[in-house]
C-alpha cells in the first residue's frame, strides 16, 4: 500500500498530466497564430515565383545576346600606387583579401617606392612577385629602399659607394 507522500505524488503526477491535455486540446481549436500566417504567405510568394519563371520558360529567346558571365581579364599594366582594389583584383593570383591587404599596405606605406615592397603584404612571396612584375608598375618609382622578398631571385641593389680616402 502507498504512503500517503507517494499518494500525493500520484494526484500530482495525474493532475500535471491532465492539464498537458486538456492544453493540447485548447491549442489545436485555437485560431492560427500570425506566425503560421506570415509563413503560409511567404511560401505562397515563393510558389508565385517559381510558377513565373516556369512561365519566363517557356517565353521565346531573347534575340539580343547576353554577355558572356566571366569576363576576361585585362591584358594591359596596373599602376599598383593609384589602382583601385578591383583593378588590382584583375591580375593574375589576387583575390579580393589579397587586394584589399594591398591597397591597405599601399595606403599605410603612402605608395610603394618598390615593386619589392609588396613582400610585406601578406599572401605574397617572391614567386607571385616574379608573375606580376610584368604586369604591374609604380607610379613614381624609385630605387627600393629594401631587400627583395627572401628567397628572391633578384638581388638588392647596392647603395652608392661612397668615395671616403682609406685610412692610413
Amino acid at each position: 500500500m502507498p504512503t500517503a507522500n507517494e499518494r500525493r505524488a500520484l494526484w500530482f503526477l495525474a493532475a500535471v498530466a491532465l492539464s498537458g491535455s486538456v492544453v493540447r486540446v485548447a491549442r489545436s481549436r485555437a485560431p492560427v497564430p500570425a506566425a503560421d500566417t506570415a509563413l503560409e504567405r511567404q511560401l505562397g510568394r515563393v510558389d508565385a515565383a517559381r510558377d513565373r519563371r516556369g512561365e519566363q520558360a517557356r517565353r521565346p529567346a531573347d534575340p539580343r545576346p547576353r554577355p558572356a558571365r566571366a569576363q576576361p581579364r585585362p591584358t594591359g599594366v596596373v599602376d599598383l600606387n593609384t589602382a583601385s582594389a578591383g583593378d588590382i583584383e584583375d591580375l593574375p593570383g589576387i583575390g579580393p583579401a589579397l587586394a584589399a591587404r594591398i591597397v591597405a599596405a599601399r595606403d599605410s606605406l603612402h605608395g610603394f617606392r618598390a615593386l619589392d615592397a609588396l613582400c610585406g603584404v601578406r599572401g605574397i612571396g617572391p614567386a607571385l612577385i616574379e608573375r606580376l612584375r610584368p604586369r604591374v608598375t609604380l607610379s613614381g618609382e624609385q630605387p627600393a629602399l629594401q631587400a627583395p622578398c627572401p628567397g628572391s631571385r633578384r638581388a638588392a641593389p647596392k647603395p652608392a659607394a661612397s668615395r671616403r680616402p682609406k685610412a692610413r
